[in-house]
């Protein structure tokens, strides 16, 4: 049952002290162990000891009935006999803690039923007058409280356990024997782990509170096609809430088949109706004769709401900052902007997100109609502040890159995922830290690692706003890979997420100059980026093929090829000497440039880098010659016949400082042989760790009419 916790107003001088002044010394001065306090940086009173005590503050107040008394408190850890505070109402003598008459809530003891407790205290000895609910503050709590007294000794104890002004009934119980005050206090009794657990707060005392407002509604909030949930901004007397007359669909004309209050906040109420709410439509929902628990009731007023059933992609993972040092001018915390493409505002309450296999879920947190949302880790809110809307967990990490990010609506359906790498940023500098990776065109939104660069912004990022290398650019789909996984089945590797119908038409494909072969169609893995072809008839050693996909191939957009492509493959053989030769080295790069080697098919055969290794030997007398080996590819890569393919750490660096007519014909290594600016040797071994060919360098071997050999 819930009590009002109200009672008549007799009109009696007060006190209040939210301590926003910065001290504890005036208005209203508190007297008692004050060194043992402090105001903290949150306007906040808190216990500020090292060491085991039992102290007090108090102040001066003459209030005893017919009066209210409200506060704030907080126990950063489970209470306990040794562990607890006291908040003195009433006391008559200022040695409360020994001696006097007084009246004082409790706030801890032994066992693991801790409840709120109200005592008289007579002459030092304590007798209890009412107890609230078992195991409330059996642990850490946070608690807004109230209790009222009238003129006949009825006291009444109310709480919020969010720490609000919500209050619910708590205990009442009857004590009429002091009715006089002089002062108003807490206590802290402490072991010294707990020495500056203690909070309080917002403290009141003066007359009774009279509730003449009637309920507002705060928002709606749409749980699924038929179902809505009504925040109130106060606790609700459950008769009128759950009458379904006072709730109607005005677009349908219906009331809820169901109105329910919630038993444990009190302020919500969930509707259910029989017809479904059409995605993307405003529908407007009355409400009226709702009251508050004080009997208040609120008028005839219509409020707008939308069901917005989420489609992949509308909503967008627009920026990822995984790693914020070396700052630029950014605060140095990891984070991701999400971007709403809709035409009006989203709530992402139950949305998840999830980090690899870390699933976090958002609370209620709206983004407004083509707006962005910061997110990152709740404590760095304010750091972010000025840069726009943000949301924050408890805990938030992201990985410099091999992760995958997936936006999952409240339906359980994927909106929108990519799985980002280091080498999206294009920039050798920039993937280094301080800059985020940026999303160029919303409109690519099949597209991962072509859409995305480092951020062109002065402070490394755009966190909140347009991105700094916002395009119109479109990327057209199309294949950037093609691997050999058996004598009969091929797996094509796009650079965007394919469309499943056009790309299990069997008539977007063909094999240059073969007769029809039949096959099948389907995607590896599930990944809408890898197409597997299994082909019937197996095929021949020696001889190669030419993959034909038809420009009518459409990624998820519906954006088709460009062109016609064909892709040259067949099965891999084992190299032999001669087989494979190094074709060109680069050992002493200019600036910031890194070394390569090129490789050059000097056969008919078609060979797998996967199988080969890149090799150095270090010279160092009188110790004996080092050589280090490295795999080439940890994946499987075709290198066709007359063909050449270069070697080396970064291809995008490579690029940048030299022209290549088959920008293509890249591997990039994960490590890569340490080659000496003035002479070295390169091996290149296959599978059989045969020797394929070798290279002694010089730098005495550039053209003699150089003056500058670096790069």
């Amino acid at each position: 049952m819930t009590l009002i916790c109200l009672m008549p107003v007799l009109v009696f001088a007060q006190f209040t002290d939210d301590f926003s002044d910065g001290n504890f010394s005036s208005n209203p001065p508190w007297m008692g162990n004050t060194e043992k306090f402090q105001i903290n940086e949150d306007f906040i009173l808190q216990l500020n000891d090292s060491d085991a005590g039992d102290v007090k503050l108090f102040t001066a107040s003459n209030k005893a009935t017919n009066c209210e008394w409200r506060f704030w408190i907080k126990l950063a850890f489970s209470p306990s006999a040794n562990n607890n505070a006291r908040v003195y109402l009433i006391a008559d003598d200022e040695d409360y803690l020994n001696s006097g008459n007084a009246y004082y809530l409790q706030f801890g003891e032994s066992g693991s039923d801790d409840a709120m407790e109200l005592f008289r205290q007579d002459a030092g000895e304590s007798i209890s007058i009412c107890r609230g609910e078992e195991g409330i503050i059996s642990s850490s709590f946070e608690l807004g409280v109230k209790v009222i007294r009238d003129e006949n000794g009825l006291w009444q104890i109310c709480a919020d356990e969010n720490g609000g002004e919500n209050y619910k009934f708590q205990a009442e119980g009857s004590d009429s024997k002091f009715t006089n005050s002089s002062y108003f206090g807490i206590s802290c009794k402490y072991t010294s782990s707990n020495s500056s657990k203690f909070y309080f707060d917002n403290f009141y005392c003066g007359d009774i509170y009279i509730d003449e407002e009637p309920p507002q509604l705060l928002s709606i909030n749409v749980l699924n096609d038929s179902s809505l949930n009504l925040v109130f901004d106060e606790v609700l007397e459950i008769t009128s809430v759950e009458n379904t007359n006072n709730y109607k669909l005005i677009n349908e004309n219906e009331h809820p088949v169901s109105a329910i209050l919630d038993a444990e906040s009190e302020t919500e109420v969930k509707l259910i109706f029989n017809s479904h709410f059409i995605s993307g439509e405003t529908n407007s929902l009355s409400v009226e004769n709702i009251r508050d628990i004080s009997g208040n009731s609120m008028q005839k007023q219509e409020f707008d709401f939308m069901y917005f059933l989420a489609q992949p992609f509308d909503l967008l993972i627009n920026e990822i900052m995984a790693d914020p040092s070396p700052v630029v001018n950014l605060p140095e915390y990891e984070y991701l902007e999400i971007y709403n493409s809709l035409p009006f505002a989203v709530n992402l309450q139950d949305w998840v997100l999830q980090i690899g296999a870390s699933e976090k879920t958002f609370e209620n947190i709206e983004i407004d109609a083509n707006g962005y949302l910061i997110v990152a880790k709740e404590e760095v809110a304010e750091e972010f502040s000025e840069y726009g809307r943000f949301y924050g967990f408890s805990s938030f990490s992201l990985p410099n890159g091999g992760q995958d990010l997936k936006l999952i609506s409240r339906e359980g359906d994927l909106i929108y995922g990519i799985s980002y790498e280091g080498d999206w940023y294009n920039d050798e500098e920039k993937m280094y830290g301080g800059w985020s990776l940026e999303m160029i065109n919303h409109n690519n939104i099949c597209s991962a690692k072509e859409n995305f660069t480092a951020s062109n912004s002065l402070d490394g990022g755009t966190p909140g706003s347009q991105n700094s290398v916002n395009s119109h650019i479109i990327f057209y789909p199309a294949p950037i890979k093609l691997e050999m996984l058996d004598n009969n089945k091929i797996q094509i590797y796009f650079n965007q997420a394919m469309d499943s119908l056009s790309a299990t038409d069997k008539s977007n494909y063909g094999l240059q100059g073969e007769t029809s072969s039949a096959f099948t169609t389907y995607f590896s893995g599930f990944k809408p980026d890898k197409l597997i072809l299994t082909f019937e008839d197996e095929f021949e050693k020696q001889k190669v093929y030419y993959l034909i996909l038809k420009k009518g191939l459409q990624n998820c957009s519906g954006l088709e090829m460009h062109r016609d492509t064909s892709i040259a493959f067949g099965i891999a053989e084992i190299s032999e000497p001669g087989d494979i030769v190094i074709n060109e080295i680069l050992f002493n790069p200019l600036g910031d440039g890194v070394d390569f080697v090129e490789l050059y098919n000097n056969s008919f055969k078609i060979f797998d880098f996967s199988q080969l290794q890149l090799a150095s030997v270090r010279n160092s007398p009188p110790n004996p010659p080092d050589t280090s080996y490295y795999d080439i590819s940890t994946e499987s890569e075709m290198f066709m016949p007359g063909t050449y393919m270069c070697l080396t750490s970064s291809p995008q660096m490579v690029k940048s400082q030299y022209y290549s007519s088959n920008p293509m014909g890249f591997i990039k290594m994960e490590s890569f042989p340490s080659f000496s600016n003035e002479e070295g040797v390169a091996l290149l071994i296959n599978e059989n760790n045969v020797l394929l060919d070798s290279l002694y360098y010089n730098e005495d071997m550039h053209f003699p009419l150089l003056n500058y050999v670096d790069g």
